[in-house]
């Protein structure tokens, strides 16, 4: 599993056309299973599914605006700490898999 990282996208009061751009990186094929994150501002953040994700393996705090719209982020400086715990993570996650036989 990757964390694909957007570009900054930062347009006042167009909120939608930010859920556009995640939806579309989300769906791109070279982000197939992976987790995908956005810089704004001074944060990455992560939506829907993918903050889903990250909240069960990172335990960062989940927000959630309505149903099906939940986000989750940090700050940029957090980034090394971030991808390290993940890693960790699923290592972990792929060790318990190989203890147990497999997926089944």
């Amino acid at each position: 599993m990757k964390i694909s990282f957007g570009k900054k996208f930062n347009e006042r009061g167009k909120y939608m056309k930010y859920l556009d751009l995640v939806e579309k990186l989300q769906k791109a094929p070279e982000n197939d299973g992976n987790i995908v994150m956005i810089k704004n501002g001074i944060f990455f953040v992560g939506v829907g599914k993918d903050a889903i994700i990250l909240n069960n393996l990172l335990g960062l705090k989940l927000t959630c605006m309505k149903n099906e719209l939940c986000k989750v982020g940090f700050q940029t400086r957090s980034i090394e700490k971030y991808v390290k715990k993940l890693q960790e993570t699923t290592d972990e996650i792929i060790e318990r898999i190989k203890q147990n036989g497999g997926i089944r």
